[in-house]
């Protein structure tokens, strides 16, 4: 009994083992080629954006024009488009969402 079970175990770790070693190296050829498909497909991950507070060009992903998560709930508050239950539905699955929350 020992021994099958010993041996299930092993199998597993060399599954999972042999998982992470191609997830780690896939991700570093996705990343190595990234550049050559982006030119060949036309796009781009990434904008550059100019800040108006500094003459330096910084690579952006996501640009908010809040700076609070509780900033931005009251801009929707404001706008009329949820009642308050709506609001927090929301608010709370896009929270759930991007922070893990």
């Amino acid at each position: 009994m020992k021994k099958n079970l010993y041996d299930i175990i092993r199998i597993l770790t060399i599954i999972v083992a042999t998982v992470l070693i191609n997830a780690v190296l896939g991700t570093v050829v996705a990343f190595a080629y990234s550049e050559d498909v982006n030119s060949l497909m036309n796009a781009s991950s990434y904008i550059i954006v100019q800040d108006d507070s500094s003459t330096r060009e910084d690579p952006m992903y996501y640009k908010s024009a809040f700076i609070t998560y509780e900033e931005m709930k009251y801009h929707i508050a404001d706008s009329g488009l949820f009642t308050d239950a709506e609001l927090n539905d929301v608010m709370y699955e896009n929270a759930k969402r991007f922070y893990g929350i």
